[in-house]
């Protein structure tokens, strides 16, 4: 992985995404939107994403309040992939061995959020692709971008994730 994190970072844009991926986080969450082509490739994405994730230490926002319960064993996949759908919050502890992401649904496509700052790793942003590579290869996903992410990174830094999400290992 080293050697092929060291052939990523020869881009510039890729680089500065890493730097302001590692940035002091500033309060503001930025999200990832990927797009589906059905609602069942939402909800398989949704069902992937959580179980790879440790439930045991991840937690739902509680309807109509801004407090968090964990979710542990109390929910099946598919009572979760429910909630979210309905508009629940969850944030998933380790991911794909990632920092904390929140997971959510606006409309056609699954929101994930994620909190920038000195945790996020080269490898651990070289995962976040990967992550991605691996919903769009698994489901059937219509897009995958930054919204609004002007807020939050550069335009080299945006350019740098879409050039990091396109890139392919050999």
């Amino acid at each position: 992985m080293e050697g092929q994190m060291a052939h990523i970072h020869d881009s510039g844009t890729v680089s500065c995404f890493c730097d302001e991926m590692r940035a002091p986080f500033d309060g503001t969450l930025p999200e990832i939107s990927v797009y589906f082509a059905n609602k069942q490739a939402m909800n398989d994405a949704i069902t992937l994403l959580i179980a790879n994730s440790y439930l045991p230490a991840s937690t739902m926002q509680r309807e109509g309040s801004s407090k968090r319960e964990v979710v542990s064993s109390k929910y099946s996949a598919r009572d979760l992939v429910k909630l979210i759908e309905s508009g629940r919050h969850i944030l998933l502890k380790k991911a794909f061995g990632l920092p904390d992401i929140g997971l959510g649904v606006l409309e056609e496509s699954v929101r994930i959020d994620f909190r920038p700052g000195p945790e996020w790793s080269d490898a651990q942003i070289n995962r976040l692709a990967e992550t991605l590579r691996l919903l769009r290869g698994k489901v059937s996903v219509a897009d995958i971008c930054l919204d609004e992410m002007e807020e939050h990174f550069s335009r080299d830094a945006t350019s740098g994730f879409q050039e990091l999400l396109e890139a392919q290992h050999s």
